[in-house]
This record gives structure tokens, sequence and C-alpha cells, in this order.
């Protein structure tokens, strides 16, 4: 009975090691780890958003920081886990391909972001210009 417990628990340990390595080496979580890392090693005053992005996507929603889980689910037109409830000064973004999120960026990073909430189509965020200055990002279009 002992053994049997046992292996029991080894099989659930490794599962569950499995199971979290899979989303940490999902296109989605990569998409997002590349993204972060050329914003915080960015060195740039100046330059295009797009620069930042090595993925495929069809639009860029940006959403309000008062804005319900719900509420965003509903803008975005499917359910994802990577949504958080907003708090002031927190940034909530999923580029979105298809029905599909590929990247977000969500939280209190370590760089800051002023961009309007809404929907951005990819052919706006390749014109848009990004201004830095001590990892603080504002946009213009």
């Amino acid at each position: 009975m002992k053994k049997w417990m046992m292996w029991l628990m080894s099989l659930v340990i490794v599962s569950a090691a499995v199971l979290s390595g899979a989303d940490y080496l999902s296109p989605l979580q990569k998409n997002t780890r590349s993204l972060k890392k050329q914003m915080m090693n960015n060195t740039r005053s100046e330059g295009f958003l797009i620069d930042f992005i090595d993925f495929d996507f069809d639009m860029l929603i940006v959403f309000d920081e008062s804005m319900s889980r719900k509420q965003m689910e509903e803008k975005l037109g499917f359910q994802s886990h990577h949504l958080r409830e907003g708090d002031p000064g927190m940034h909530n973004m999923v580029f979105v391909k298809g029905k599909e999120a590929v990247a977000y960026l969500h939280g209190y990073e370590l760089f800051s972001l002023e961009l309007d909430s809404g929907i951005y189509l990819k052919s706006e965020i390749e014109s848009m210009i990004y201004h830095q200055k001590e990892k603080r990002y504002t946009f213009e279009k």
C-alpha cells in the first residue's frame, strides 16, 4: 500500500511539473517574455513600437484599468486567464491573432506604458512611435 501511494504521489508531482513547464514553453508565454525583455533592455529614447514585437498579431487591445475581468473578456471576445482585474496604474494589454491571445502585458511591470485604452489594429501599431525615458514609454500615432 505504501509503495502504491508513493508511486501515485510521484506521478502527481511529475504531472504538475510537466504541466507548469508546458505553459512556460507555450508560444503565448515565449512572446510575452520576449516583448518584456526587449522593452526592459531598450536603450533608445525613440523608435517604433513594432520593433519590440517579433510575433504575428492582428490587434492590440488595451483595457481601461477600471474594467472587470468579465468586461475585458466581453471586449476581447473570448476568455483568457491572463487578464487581471485593474487597479490604478496597472496595465492590461493583450495582443490578439484571430480569437487567440498571442502575448500580453499586465500588472505593474518594471517599465511604464502610457497608451490610451482601446483597440489598435496591426497597421496602427506598425506606425506608432514610442518615446522612452527611464523605462517610461509614451506613444504617438
